[in-house]
């Protein structure tokens, strides 16, 4: 296992970054945020991210590169909720809307490291109750392991009250490399009959429909792109997993919910998440550079993001319950 200081924070907090490795596949993975930095298959960086600590910083809750994101993930409608008839205010950090956790999230809170070896990295951390106006105070462990050629995500939190808690992963592949082109000509498979209806702020509706014979239809392998153009310029939508087979990955059996296929490489995913948001970066452009100086550009990479319902809060989603566990796995399994 190696480790080595990435930087500093304003405030004079080291910021260190390790390295995983198998046959495989060789993962870095930053104490700020949780950051997924580098992925490389084969030697092949297949995921965005930055050269410095400043570029992470100056971009902060711009596209989240790498993070992980919570204390929810995905937008709140109107930075608000009612919980056990009480009403809890948000930042709205995504014009009237509460996006990622807030203004300061998961995403820019330094991490703790409680384990680490050449394969595993487990990283904690605290949330205070009020913060960013959540209830209730949230202990947070997120678990990286590299096997094969799999990269394994196993997120566990537990509250001392009632909270909502929707944890996930916002990494950006490229399965070709970020300086390879857009990802329009992949093929994904999405095995979800249903998805999450949104509004033009990209709001929940309530509303479940039917994938079949619309864009959002991946049942069956699908290019991108096929279906983009006036209408619908890119995805940024949660599917809602159904009839995904069983598949065993670095030891544990899980749903095989997806798979994108590039040139000579496809990405398959396995969790016991019930849903995920399919993103096609369609805002990521302009300043900070990737790594190596590659431009950022709009649809060059696409993001899997596992996770519970969006605005499940204000759509009667159970909260985390104090004493209960959350516990959720994903997998990202390259082939």
């Amino acid at each position: 296992m190696a480790n080595h200081l990435f930087g500093y924070m304003p405030d004079g907090t080291p910021i260190e970054e390790y390295e995983l490795h198998s046959d495989k596949l060789c993962v870095s993975i930053l104490t700020l945020g949780g950051i997924l930095r580098t992925l490389k298959v084969n030697e092949r960086d297949v995921i965005g991210g930055y050269d410095t600590l400043e570029a992470y910083l100056y971009e902060a809750g711009g596209s989240y590169q790498g993070a992980i994101i919570g204390r929810v993930g995905n937008r709140i409608a109107n930075g608000r909720f009612r919980q056990n008839g009480k009403l809890y205010r948000l930042a709205k950090n995504n014009g009237k809307h509460h996006l990622h956790g807030g203004e300061i999230g998961f995403n820019l809170r330094v991490w703790t490291v409680e384990e680490a070896d050449d394969a595993h990295l487990t990283l904690s951390l605290f949330s205070p109750d009020g913060e960013e106006g959540y209830p209730s105070n949230l202990f947070v462990k997120v678990t990286y392991t590299v096997e094969g050629d799999a990269l394994m995500l196993a997120y566990n939190a537990t509250s001392d009250g009632d909270t909502p808690i929707n944890l996930t992963n916002h990494t950006y592949f490229n399965l070709g490399g970020l300086d390879s082109g857009d990802v329009l000509d992949y093929t994904a498979q999405i095995h979800a009959d249903t998805y999450t209806e949104v509004d033009a702020e990209l709001i929940p509706t309530g509303a479940h429909p039917a994938v079949a014979g619309t864009p959002f239809d991946f049942r069956a392998p699908k290019r991108i792109g096929a279906d983009l153009g006036d209408a619908l310029e890119g995805y940024d939508h949660n599917f809602i997993f159904a009839g995904a087979p069983m598949g065993e990955v670095c030891g544990t059996m899980l749903p095989h919910v997806a798979t994108v296929t590039g040139k000579d490489m496809a990405l398959e995913v396995y969790t016991d998440a019930p849903c995920a948001q399919f993103y096609t970066a369609n805002f990521l452009f302009g300043l900070p550079d990737f790594k190596g100086g590659v431009k950022r550009e709009r649809r060059h990479a696409f993001c899997f993001e596992t996770q519970r319902e969006p605005d499940g809060v204000n759509h009667g989603a159970e909260p985390l319950h104090a004493g209960e566990l959350f516990h959720t796995v994903t997998v990202y399994r390259f082939v």
